[in-house]
Order: structure tokens, then sequence, then C-alpha cells
């Protein structure tokens, strides 16, 4: 989109980009998503964690309490490629809406056009959720773990504590898997592999978790031997994947930028 834009020479404001990419996945290829990959691409900053507020859209950089090279980002590529509109995912946004609207239901409030748990008071939920479906408590378990966890990892980012951000990011592989039940059996067979591997602060599915790739951050120091774990592990597991998954060790950066290319004379 932005390489479209620049040829172009159309002038989008990144929030405008977002709002448009929405509007695509959501009206074109039919999936319920929010704004999340979106912000992140056009939002971060070096050094910074992307603190994202889907509701009212607003975005915060949060500045690192740790310098950028005492940790990697691994992504592990499971070798499993799926479009999003084939799996659960829209499913479990669907029952996340109806675990908002019946807590609101609970509470006496009046049926909404479009419920979300942000809607929901997590004291709401913690005097109510024991009477939802078991499903839709599930759901909401997984939400508003959620919303706790990206608040202590906001406090352990600020202070550099890669070894408490990490355990948060282990809590949120766990969720997805025993409360929101997303997950590929690949996938979760990289987090575990990931999760129990010296050298790795903390791991979880990423994205939406039916498919693609594992993230996780890693002492760097550590790369050889988490990549010989992953290797003695994962093509046995899933030998259909043995020769299409990836490894790769990256550092994080700033927002998507365009590059125009000028032919050789």
């Amino acid at each position: 989109m932005l390489a479209l834009e620049a040829v172009n020479q159309l002038s989008v404001s990144p929030a405008e980009n977002i709002s448009l990419v929405r509007f695509t996945e959501n009206q074109y290829i039919g999936l319920n998503n929010g704004i999340l990959d979106q912000s992140v691409i056009l939002f971060s900053r070096p050094q910074h964690l992307t603190l994202i507020d889907p509701q009212s859209f607003e975005i915060k950089n949060i500045p690192s309490g740790v310098n950028q090279d005492e940790f990697d980002v691994l992504v592990v590529y499971s070798g499993v490629t799926h479009v999003l509109v084939g799996t659960d995912y829209n499913n479990r946004v669907a029952e996340c809406q109806e675990a908002a609207q019946v807590l609101l239901n609970y509470a006496g409030e009046a049926t909404r056009d479009n419920p979300r748990l942000r809607h929901v008071a997590p004291q709401l939920f913690d005097a109510e959720g024991h009477r939802l479906p078991p499903a839709l408590k599930k759901r909401a378990t997984h939400y508003f773990g959620e919303i706790r966890r990206v608040s202590e990892g906001v406090l352990a980012w600020q202070k550099g504590d890669l070894p408490r951000f990490g355990e948060l990011m282990n809590e949120s592989g766990e969720s997805s898997i025993k409360y929101y039940e997303s997950g590929s059996p690949q996938l979760i067979t990289l987090y575990k592999i990931l999760r129990d591997t010296p050298g790795v602060y903390g791991a979880r599915f990423s994205g939406a978790g039916f498919r693609g790739s594992c993230i996780a951050l890693i002492d760097p120091s550590a790369r050889a031997s988490i990549a010989e774990a992953v290797h003695r592990r994962y093509p046995g597991a899933h030998p259909n994947e043995a020769a299409v998954y990836s490894i790769h060790f990256c550092k994080p950066d700033g927002p998507a930028v365009s590059y125009q290319l000028k032919a050789e004379s």
C-alpha cells in the first residue's frame, strides 16, 4: 500500500492507512480483525515498545529500559500457512462478543449492536464470569488475562526486566492454548520447545496464532543452542513441515518505509 501511494503521489497518513487496511480485511477478505498488525508496522520506533489502544486508536511508544543489543526477537516459521478466514479466527471474535453481551446483560445493560469485552469492567467479570457458558468463560478469561499482562509487560519493559517480560509472554502463550484455544499442533510444538529451552526469556504465538510463526524474546548469546533445540525436536514431530520451516534471529526497528529505486543510466 505504501508503494502504491508513493508511485501515485498520494498523501495518506498512517492513521488513514490503518483504517483502510482494516476496512479491506473486514469487508473484502471477510476477516473480523482489528488494527494490531498495521499499527505496529506504521507506528513502531527503534528502542521503544508500541502500546496500542484499539478502542481509542491511541498509540504510544514506550521507551526501553534495556539496550537493544541485550536481546533478539526470534521468529520461527512453522511451515503452516492458511488464510485466517479458513480458521476459527472469526469464531473466536464472535465468542468474545457474545461473552461481552452476556456479561453486560448480567449487569442489567441492554443489548448492544457491537459488544466488546473492552466494554466490560474487570470487576464485573470477576463477579459474574463464573456464570458464563464454559467456552465463553474461557475466551473472557484469556482476554482479561491479556489486559493484565499488557499492563505488567509495560512496567517490565520500562525497567529493562527481560526475565519478567518473558514470563508474561509464556503466560500469554499458555493462555492462548488453554483459554483461547488457538494454535495449530505445529505452533503448539514450537511454543513448548522455545518455552523449555535455556536462553529463551519467553515465547508465544505470533498474531492470531492459528498458523504462521512463533516468536520469542531471547538472549543473543544462546542463538546456536536455541536453533539446535528447534532443529532437533521440530522436524521429527512434524515431518510434513521439515523442509519448509525456518528460523530467523531479528532486531526490532522502526516503521515501514517505501524506497524509490532509480534506474541505472
